[in-house]
């Protein structure tokens, strides 16, 4: 039953964050399309890491730093929407997964094309 709770506040923490990443004023932050891939709650639920990635991955490790700068906001959100005796604290963290998963599939793309190229000899 606690790693269903567990799951519910995670879901739930994940969809006020997402509403509440519309209302952050910072042009560093404004015009970007952000993407929450995951929210992992510690057991004591002290903490909430979550892990973003942005279509625009140029600047990606600026636009974490400006949410954690503004991690207060977001807590103070969560203690607003969510019934729980402590808010915990909010730290975002970079997903590279989907860049990674770019790099590899164009590393896949040119090794089959230099396989078509061995065999055309």
């Amino acid at each position: 039953m606690a790693q269903f709770k567990k799951q519910m506040l995670e879901s739930e923490i994940e969809k006020i964050i997402t509403v509440s990443l519309r209302d952050i004023k910072d042009p560093r932050v404004c015009g970007k399309i952000l993407t929450i891939n995951r929210v992992d709650m510690k057991k004591d639920k002290s903490l909430v890491d979550i892990y973003i990635s942005c279509l625009d991955n140029s600047d990606l490790k600026e636009t974490v730093d400006v949410l954690n700068r503004a991690k207060g906001f977001f807590r103070s959100m969560i203690a607003q929407n969510i019934n729980i005796f402590k808010a915990p604290d909010v730290a975002f963290h970079q997903n590279r997964g989907i860049e990674q998963s770019v790099k590899i599939h164009k590393l896949l793309d040119d090794i089959k094309q230099m396989d078509e190229k061995k065999g055309k000899k």
